[in-house]
């Protein structure tokens, strides 16, 4: 009888902390571009192996029919990730509505988690107009 009740106390105890402290949480990344070229493909790039190493075209994600991209990704609980998104070089980096790079985004992996970012454009994708004149321009002398 000792012998049978230690078994089913075992495994109980080991169903238990299997369902109740998980090492690893399933991470997806979810990109919305607003202007995306027609060959071109989605990288995400971070400090995390699974994420490249910060190097922009190793890891690309997959597009979804509705125009978005996406990929999922076990991390272990309590992992720092710092991430951005590339389409293949730092020089086509995600940029800002403003045309600005954005800092690094951070995630502490703490749950199952969908991360959703809406790209506004792209570094290559921005033109920068300095010193030119739009409208009208008219000229006026005085004395």
């Amino acid at each position: 009888m000792e012998k049978i009740l230690f078994c089913f106390i075992t495994t109980f105890s080991l169903a238990f902390a299997q369902t109740q402290s998980p090492l690893e949480k399933q991470i997806t990344f979810r990109v919305l571009p607003q202007t995306m070229p027609d060959t071109a493909k989605v990288y995400i790039v971070g400090n995390h192996p699974q994420l490249g190493v910060w190097q922009p075209d190793v890891v690309a994600l997959a597009q979804e029919s509705d125009g978005s991209w996406s990929r999922t990704f076990s991390f272990k609980t309590g992992e720092t990730l710092e991430y951005k998104f590339t389409r293949d070089s730092w020089d086509n980096e995600a940029v800002s509505a403003e045309g600005e790079v954005p800092r690094n985004s951070v995630l502490h992996v703490r749950n199952d988690t969908t991360v959703v970012a809406a790209i506004a454009s792209w570094k290559d994708l921005r033109h920068k107009v300095e010193g030119q004149i739009t409208g009208t321009v008219k000229y006026t002398r005085y004395g």
